[in-house]
């Protein structure tokens, strides 16, 4: 556990508090992101995904809004609902696991850490990033098929 993981728990501490989020060990996730993705230099390939859509990338002053922006778009979209398990590959080892609006709720937070951040259904079928470099990214792999 880093400090980076007390740190977020205790931002959550409420939310755990009335079942709203619960909090795990990383490592289920990103071994189930490995089998299910195609990767490239231990990222998901994105171009080689049954579906892709690109978010943006670059300089912007406020790429938290973008991202919720943007994950909320392709909710309405695409349909998506359930429970939603967010993962980070740098700083923290925890995953947080919580209904969609719920993640919502909390993206401001989890996306305050300087990381990758990975946002998975959790069967998952569909996948969203944010890269430390502020690529935004959804997409969901040809070996499993679309659903929420």
């Amino acid at each position: 556990m880093t400090w980076h993981d007390d740190e977020l728990r205790n931002e959550l501490r409420d939310r755990l508090a009335r079942g709203a989020v619960s909090i795990g060990p990383d490592g289920e996730v990103f071994k189930m992101l490995a089998r299910l993705y195609p990767l490239a230099d231990s990222r998901i390939d994105w171009r080689k995904l049954e579906l892709r859509v690109q978010g943006g990338s670059g300089d912007e002053p406020d790429w938290t809004s973008r991202f919720v922006s943007f994950f909320r778009e392709q909710r309405d979209v695409h349909g998506l609902s359930g429970r939603v398990i967010y993962a980070g590959d740098g700083v923290t080892t925890l995953a947080v696991q919580a209904d969609m609006d719920d993640m919502i709720e909390i993206m401001p937070i989890v996306l305050s850490y300087p990381q990758h951040h990975y946002f998975v259904s959790e069967r998952y079928r569909w996948c969203f990033c944010m890269s430390f470099e502020n690529a935004i990214d959804f997409g969901l792999p040809a070996a499993v098929g679309f659903s929420s």
